[in-house]
């Protein structure tokens, strides 16, 4: 198991409106009858099967596929060697786009200006992206920047596109499983804790790419406004 030791202590970093975002997401999600859960006790993670459609999803490959650049990462230079992918940042005003954007919104139940621009993300044969949190550590540059833009991450919403020949599956490695690609499959979970802290169970990796392209959308949720 990754030991994730922040200067600040995760007991300081707690915040009952973060926790309540958790309690109100989850219980809207366990409503659907064709949600899969993976992981409830040690942290929040959850499946829905053909999210989206084949169509949809091919539309999208396409327009990450037209549009991309290294993926980028937070760091004082912007390129980090444990992410080899390449993205594309979608505009969130497209009404394609929007589309999608408010279909993930009203499933969590999370308002849109609390959503980053859903991001798209290619990864070639080689290409991973190592063990990484989606929250921000309170300790790391540029905290003060992500204060002033909605705070802290709550959720992820990550959406298969295709499906690789091999590889490429999103591993917890801290909760001891994996989700394999599958075309339209939504996955969630919560960055926090159930106190509304960072949750370190939550570190996760894209697994290299053996055979075939991977693709991917993926859209993070503030707990305050983002726009």
């Amino acid at each position: 198991m990754r030991r994730y030791q922040p200067q600040t202590p995760l007991e300081e970093q707690r915040s009952d409106e973060r926790a309540e975002i958790g309690r109100q997401v989850w219980a809207r999600l366990k409503e659907r009858e064709d949600l899969k859960i993976v992981e409830a006790r040690r942290a929040q993670v959850a499946v829905i099967d053909k999210f989206i459609d084949e169509g949809t999803c091919a539309e999208l490959c396409a327009r990450i596929d037209a549009n991309n650049q290294r993926s980028a990462a937070y760091t004082e230079t912007g390129i980090d060697d444990r992410r080899t992918s390449h993205s594309s940042n979608f505009d969130r005003w497209d009404p394609f786009i929007r589309g999608i954007d408010r279909r993930i919104c009203d499933l969590l139940g999370i308002a849109e200006e609390q959503g980053e621009t859903m991001q798209g993300q290619r990864y070639e044969p080689g290409q991973f992206f190592r063990p990484h949190p989606d929250f921000f550590q309170v300790d790391q540059p540029g905290w003060d920047q992500v204060v002033a833009t909605g705070g802290q991450r709550t959720w992820t919403a990550m959406i298969f596109l295709n499906q690789p020949i091999s590889g490429g599956e999103t591993r917890f490695n801290n909760l001891g499983f994996q989700v394999k690609p599958a075309v339209g499959r939504l996955l969630m979970w919560n960055n926090m804790d159930q106190h509304g802290a960072p949750n370190p169970n939550t570190f996760h990796e894209g697994t290299d790419v053996i055979m075939g392209r991977k693709h991917v959308v993926t859209k993070w949720f503030r707990e305050g406004k983002w726009v």
